[in-house]
Order: C-alpha cells, then structure tokens, then sequence
C-alpha cells in the first residue's frame, strides 16, 4: 500500500521499513493509552516499572498525533483531490491553484481538535502533574542553562543559515553540495545537545518531527501563502525521490538523525560507549555520508563496482572521518577506550553506505545503532 500511494518515493525495502516502524508506534502508541487508562503510566514511570518518563510520552504523542491527522486529512473527500476521468489530476500544476475556502475552514477544524485531543489524552495519562504538555516543555526548556544556551544557539545558527540557502543557490553549486550543506548544518546543530542534553535532543526531535509534518501537510495540501512558501524553499534541495506526492529529503535527514536516539531512551545510566550508539545518526550521516559525497564527487576515480557510482576514496575518506569524529567524541565524553566498537559500527555503517541502493539516510544509521550496541 505504502508503495502505490507514494509512487517513485519508496523503494519494496524502504517501505517495509517505514511499515515496521509504523506498527511499532501504534503498539507503542496503544500499550501506553491503556497503561494510562489502567493509571499505569504515571505509577511505572515514578517506581520504574514499565519506564514511562515525560519526555517518552512527549516523543511519542508528538510523533504519533500529525501522522495521525495527516492519515486522516489525505483520505478525507473534502480535502483529496479528485482526478479527471483519465485518472490525472485535474491540476496539472498543483501551485496554479490553492485550497478552497471551505477546505481551509475544515482543516482548521480539525487541527484544533486535534489539538484538544492531543491535551485531552496526555491529561488522562497523568505524566504532567495536570500542566499543559506546550507549558510544561517551555518550563523544561528554561529550566536549564545549558538546554537555553542549546536552544538559543539553535536560533543563532538557523538566523545565519537560512539566508545563506538564497546565496548557495544563486552560485550554482553542484546540486549535491547544496543538499549536503543540510547535514553540515545538522553537525553544527547537534553536537553540543548529544553531548549535554540527549534528553532534550529526543524532545527536540520529535516537536521537529511534528513541525515538518504539518508543513508537509500544508505544502500537499496547497494551504494558501504557506503552502507555496514551503514548497518554493524546498524546491531547489530535492531530489529524483521526491517526484512523487511528498517532499521525502527533510524527513529522512531528521528522522536518521534521530532514530538511534529514540530507540536507546533515556541516557542517563548510559556509558560513553552506549552514548555514543546514539549518536549513530549524527556521526554516518552528518560526517560519514557528507565526506563521502563530497570527495567522491571531487575526487573518486575507482569504482567500487563497475556498474556501481560509489568510488573507492569516497567510501574510504567517509570511513576515516566518521572513525576520527566517533574517537573525537568519545574523548570528550570522558571515554578513550571504547573506540574499537566505534571504529567498527563506523566501517559497517561505511559499507552498507557503499553498496546500498536504499534510502542511506534511512538505513546507515540503523546499522551503525546496532553495531555499536553489541
């Protein structure tokens, strides 16, 4: 299903991937509202018991509540568009036009009960002490001087970046420096918050998580002004995967970046060696795939295979860098013997990186997670 409703954008694998993780969040999704329901959830996360924490009830609920409204507004006849009867659509160009009126009115209906729902569900779970859940993650955010300074810097770096995306593109810079300068950014980004706040990095992730989701919603959607202004940004930075119905790119950059978080939890007991799994992400896609790119473009001449367009010194130049970042990170953690697990997730993430005709954003990290587990 996932593979007919989004045509050119998910290869059988991809898809297999994307429905796995779908049923882990409904299953996730379920046990929790019924440990909440049973007055579970608040109980087990205080004695331990089944590990529920505010933050795991933030990143699920924010993750799981625009899916689950996107799901239902695709499907929804007052705001699907309907084909012409050689079953094209009946806008040839999807930025002629924008949504009507009242498909304007009914989707704002709907977000704000969704909203309502969303504050309704975690009030009966019982995690928050009864305070708004948007309250509670401004009081968590100032509630300490290095998650201010994160996000503070977070607003610097973006204020700069931003900008800087109308130059690059006036350059005309290959298009593959242009969608690595996203990753360069990530490292900029994430490095300080991996390193003092991983906790506050799950949260950030998934209030990301929800906010590009609602924007992809309003670009699909046509929602006047906003809509356009989404798809005019993103326009220059896709790619031959994103000739489908949904703009992918942003998506699998967050979502690699943030899976190893997510599925580790809490790091508060973690050792370095256990940190540094989670940062998967970060260190194979954010060092290793752009240094790979980047000289491979430049500089690679020996193919890998002969019919395969990854080179020899890409593959090589990404290894040794995500090898030095992964030791460079270690020693800042306090940690200078847990390299060798390191310096081998990073040489497998490096090889599926190579031969893989998947989504890399969406697998690498995945194999560096679980090397670095062992």
């Amino acid at each position: 299903q996932l593979v007919r409703r989004l045509p050119r954008a998910l290869t059988a694998g991809e898809a297999a991937l994307v429905a796995g993780s779908l049923a882990r969040l409904a299953a996730n999704t379920t046990w929790l509202t019924i440990d909440g329901v049973m007055g579970g959830a608040r109980g087990a996360s205080r004695a331990g018991g089944s590990g529920w924490s505010e933050i795991d009830v933030l990143v699920l609920v924010l993750v799981a509540t625009p899916l689950a409204l996107a799901a239902v507004t695709v499907r929804c006849p007052v705001t699907k568009e309907k084909p012409d009867q050689r079953g094209r659509s009946s806008r040839p160009n999807a930025w002629q036009g924008s949504m009507t009126g009242r498909q304007v009115v009914f989707l704002c209906i709907k977000a704000t009960v969704a909203m309502v729902a969303t504050t309704a569900w975690i009030d009966r779970l019982g995690i928050l002490d009864g305070e708004h859940w948007l309250w509670w993650i401004l009081q968590y955010v100032l509630g300490s001087r290095a998650r201010t300074m994160i996000a503070l810097y977070w607003i610097a770096v973006l204020s700069v970046f931003l900008p800087c995306t109308a130059l690059l593109r006036r350059l005309a810079l290959p298009h593959i420096v242009l969608r690595k300068s996203f990753h360069v950014l990530a490292v900029m980004m994430f490095v300080p918050g991996f390193l003092l706040e991983p906790d506050f990095m799950r949260l950030s992730f998934a209030v990301a998580f929800c906010v590009f989701t609602i924007l992809e919603m309003c670009r699909v959607m046509r929602v006047p002004l906003l809509g356009p202004a989404v798809h005019r940004f993103m326009q220059p930075f896709v790619d031959a995967r994103d000739a489908g119905p949904l703009f992918l790119t942003h998506f699998s950059l967050l979502v690699g970046i943030a899976s190893p978080l997510w599925l580790q939890g809490s790091s508060a007991s973690f050792t370095a060696s256990f940190r540094i799994a989670g940062c998967g992400g970060l260190i194979s896609l954010g060092i290793g795939d752009t240094v790979a790119s980047a000289v491979g473009v430049r500089y690679g001449k020996h193919r890998l295979f002969t019919y395969w367009h990854k080179s020899v010194e890409g593959t090589l130049s990404g290894f040794l860098a995500s090898s030095f970042f992964t030791v460079f990170l270690l020693q800042l953690m306090g940690d200078s013997s847990s390299w060798p697990s390191g310096i081998i997730a990073c040489a497998g993430a490096s090889c599926l990186e190579a031969v893989t005709a998947q989504l890399d954003n969406a697998f690498v990290p995945l194999c560096f997670f679980t090397l670095a587990m062992l």
